[in-house]
């Protein structure tokens, strides 16, 4: 028919255009000729949908088929076709088939394209449908119908969704097989709960139980069921929370089946089920938006010097919780860690940049550090004060100076003194109105580091021409009056609790007038012929006496008898009347202590005493107790010419560790005396040497005696050194040379120092240690025991425990200046440490107990000890 029309057009446009205008006659007739092509590549394409059977039973295979018609010709091209449908239809082929297993409507939708070998294409869709039955019971056959229903349509998460299965048999005949064989399955989305039944049915199925985790399934069996029978199934089953956030939904279908349905393969895997319908229920999860990805990054330290290590570090939070990391930087710098650390060789700014990333999200960030070169430490701040003059009268002017090295190069200043001393320059310049010794340092502060320089002094003495209150004789010789005189402090007192009061702060009141100046002179010559009398009466040496007999009764647990040890004085030096009178003098006192007896033997200290050589057979000896009293006065009168202030129990230190060598005393002490002047800081121009300080000025002490003896243990109640001590301090070691008293069977004891041990009469009990640092340690750890044990040491040695809390005090006082006064180094650096644990205040409040001991409140001194131990103790548990 498109052919035909295609012929007549051409014939009409031939007669039309073409005498008069062939050309124009030939395009148009092209042109139309094209256009009648085109609207003949739509090739007229139709097309059907049809189904066969036309009405099929569950099971039965369905044909579904498309036809078409178009003007193409098989060389022009082809038909392609695309199902879809119901219950899964899919294909590309014509026909399709497909079988169904439950009954209703089925459709189908077809594509069909018309395709030509040209590259044109052309489609129709089509549509068809069938409804599927189920297959009428034969005569004497059972037919399973089930039904299903659902409580809750849209549930949220930990609702329990309740599920009604209902059955019945509508055939003719019996359903049988074993019972008829019910099924659920629940859906991962819930968790089984319980079921119940009507009374026709039991749980389980033969040997498969009620329910199975794995398959997740639930089985009952419904027994035989008869023409009509029918019966229902509950069950219970909770909504468990989504991975995910959303909505979703949870489906539900059961099935039924019996041997008449699938005779083969009913107990194992039936082919044939009856499904019921399926019911939906919609279940909703709301999660909160994720937090924005947040990052940090960062260089520690922010500036460092070439080679040092740069931390470079990174922090993220929100996104979804989970992170990886990227890192690039200057130098070649590159990780995936979260933290990493580099050095550079170079100075400069060095980059870093972070790249973090959370799921699909990605943040970074950049950090820098300085890098620079190593530049030269400053030299340690060091400085001092002077002043000039050092001595003037009042209202004369003095200069304070002060002169700074190292730091940063310059200085700043800050001068604080006596009298108000302030100022802020180099030097200060001002007068006095009072005499007296005037102090001042200078803090001289460089960049960040600040250090105070020692005290400087001044002498302020009163004007050489009095003008008022000169004194009863007037004028400047008259004495008296209220112009105090002019004190040279020889000695400065030592920082103790009981030294803080200077000759220059008290007052002074003179005489007045002539009359108080021959009153004062009377009585002075009242007194002088008082004491005259006294001593030559003989009272006065009566009363030292005395004295001394109660002292000696009071030394404990010794019975002490004056004995002359004999001796051939003719073997001895007899060109010397005072060393002959010193040996008549002095005699060897022994103690006896249950069946032993312990000799000091009296030898002269004075080196003019010693001979060079002594007849007679060298003595080996225990260390004896020496007379050194006379070589400590010349050795403290020497330190005193260097400016020095040496304490007794250090000359005694410095003597033992001389090992009895006493013509080297002045020169180990000029030594002990040079390093204290490069070790410790003068206070007023002078040092002040303590025990603690000449035992760390004294080289490393050694304990000896001769190696053929060794020392007998000491009977209860004699103190002896213990091997730390004999370390810590230096025992004497006394020459063969010296002249000494042989005493037969007796064991001379080690003397003690002042740090010794004591055993106790308890077999169990460890040494006590009675030293002040063993005593201050046992307070400082609260340790009551050991604390309670030096008491009883005290009472039981009848030791002096006034001069025993004296030496406390001094210790703890020394370490109390020592935090106040930064100046001040050296010390007792062990004695720092163990009171560490104490604060300033703490340590003044310890020292302010202590000295209620000194005051002599309790006739006893060892109940104020007491005492004050425990209100030290209480102290301490209250703070």
């Amino acid at each position: 028919m498109m052919q035909n029309n295609n012929k007549n057009m051409k014939k009409m446009t031939s007669r039309l255009f073409g005498f008069r205008f062939p050309i124009l006659g030939l395009v148009l007739t092209a042109a139309f000729f094209g256009f009648s092509n085109n609207v003949a590549l739509a090739w007229n394409l139709q097309g059907s949908c049809s189904v066969a059977p036309a009405s099929p039973n569950i099971g039965e295979t369905v044909t579904w088929t498309a036809t078409q018609t178009s003007t193409m010709t098989p060389s022009q091209g082809h038909y392609e076709y695309s199902w879809s449908g119901t219950d899964g239809l899919a294909g590309i082929s014509n026909p399709v088939s497909k079988s169904y297993a439950t009954t209703g409507t089925k459709n189908a939708t077809v594509v069909i394209m018309l395709v030509l070998n040209a590259g044109g294409r052309e489609k129709i869709t089509r549509n068809c449908f069938t409804v599927v039955k189920t297959s009428p019971p034969l005569p004497g056959q059972c037919k399973l119908e089930m039904t299903k229903e659902v409580d809750k349509a849209t549930a949220t998460v930990g609702d329990v969704l309740t599920y009604t299965l209902t059955f019945k048999n509508s055939g003719d005949a019996d359903c049988t097989g074993g019972g008829v064989r019910i099924q659920d399955v629940v859906d991962s989305a819930l968790t089984y709960q319980s079921e119940t039944r009507s009374g026709n049915v039991d749980v389980g199925y033969n040997s498969i139980p009620l329910y199975s985790a794995s398959t997740r399934t639930l089985n009952w069996n419904g027994n035989v069921l008869t023409p009509g029978e029918s019966g229902s199934i509950s069950w219970k089953g909770k909504v468990n929370e989504p991975a995910a956030c959303g909505v979703f939904d949870i489906p539900n279908k059961a099935r039924i089946t019996s041997a008449e349905y699938s005779p083969a393969d009913l107990m194992t895997t039936p082919s044939v089920w009856v499904e019921s319908n399926t019911v939906k229920t919609t279940i909703t999860k709301d999660c909160p938006l994720p937090l924005e990805l947040s990052v940090t990054c960062t260089a520690n330290p922010s500036a460092v010097q070439t080679g040092d290590a740069v931390t470079w570090s990174s922090t993220a939070s929100g996104g979804v919780g989970s992170y990886t990391y990227s890192w690039t930087g200057d130098d070649g710098f590159s990780s995936t860690d979260q933290t990493d650390s580099k050095s550079y060789t170079s100075s400069g700014t060095k980059n870093a940049t972070v790249t973090v990333t959370s799921s699909s999200e990605t943040i970074s960030k950049t950090c820098t550090t300085s890098v620079a070169s190593p530049t030269s430490s400053p030299s340690p701040l060091s400085g001092s004060c002077a002043v000039s003059p050092t001595a003037v009268e009042i209202g004369q002017e003095v200069t304070w100076s002060a002169s700074a090295t190292g730091g940063t190069g310059s200085y700043t200043y800050s001068w604080s003194g006596t009298d108000g001393l302030t100022g802020s320059d180099a030097s200060v310049s001002r007068s006095y109105a009072s005499s007296g010794t005037k102090m001042g340092n200078v803090t001289i502060t460089s960049g960040s580091e600040s250090i105070t320089s020692n005290a400087c002094s001044v002498d302020i003495k009163p004007s050489s021409t009095c003008t008022s209150n000169c004194g009863g004789g007037g004028g400047v010789g008259g004495g008296g009056g209220y112009n105090p005189p002019t004190v040279v402090l020889l000695k400065k007192a030592e920082k103790l609790p009981l030294a803080f009061v200077y000759l220059s702060q008290i007052p002074y009141t003179g005489f007045g007038d002539s009359f108080k100046v021959i009153a004062f002179i009377l009585g002075l010559i009242i007194w002088s012929i008082l004491v005259v009398y006294l001593f030559k009466s003989g009272i006065i040496l009566r009363v030292i006496e005395r004295i001394q007999k109660r002292l000696k009764r009071e030394e404990p647990n010794l019975v002490k008898e004056e004995t002359q040890v004999p001796i051939d004085e003719n073997s001895l030096i007899t060109e010397s009347p005072d060393y002959q009178k010193y040996m008549e003098e002095d005699s060897t006192t022994t103690y006896k202590h249950s069946n032993q007896s312990y000799a000091y033997a009296g030898i002269s200290a004075n080196p003019s005493f010693i001979p060079d050589n002594l007849p007679g057979e060298d003595i080996s000896l225990e260390p004896t107790v020496v007379d050194e009293r006379n070589i400590r006065e010349a050795l403290l009168a020497k330190a005193r010419e260097r400016k020095t202030l040496i304490s007794e129990d250090a000359v005694k230190l410095l003597l033992q560790s001389l090992s009895g060598n006493y013509a080297k005393a002045e020169t180990a002490l000029t030594k002990v005396i040079d390093d204290a002047e490069t070790k410790y800081v003068k206070e007023d121009g002078w040092i002040l040497l303590n025990r603690e300080k000449m035992a760390l000025l004294l080289p490393t002490p050694h304990f000896s005696v001769n190696s053929s003896k060794t020392t007998p243990p000491a009977p209860n109640g004699m103190f002896v050194p213990t091997a730390l001590e004999r370390e810590s301090y230096a025992l004497p070691r006394f020459s063969d040379k010296a002249p000494v008293a042989k005493v037969e069977n007796t064991t001379a004891p080690v003397p003690a120092p002042v740090s010794y041990a004591q055993t106790s009469n308890h077999s169990n009990s460890a040494p006590v240690f009675l030293s002040t640092l063993s005593f201050i340690r046992a307070i400082v750890a609260k340790d009551s025991q050991k604390v309670f044990a030096v008491l009883r040491t005290l009472r039981q040695e009848g030791k002096n425990v006034e001069d025993f809390i004296k030496s406390v005090i001094y210790e703890l006082d020394e370490a109390y200046r020592g935090r106040l006064e930064e100046g001040i180094r050296g010390g007792n650096v062990e004695l720092k440490t163990v009171v560490s644990a104490w604060t300033n205040d703490d340590l003044e409040e310890v020292i302010t107990i202590f000295l209620t001991i000194i005051d002599q409140s309790y006739k006893n001194s060892l109940t104020g000890l007491k005492l004050a131990i425990m209100r030290i103790l209480d102290l301490k548990k209250r703070g």
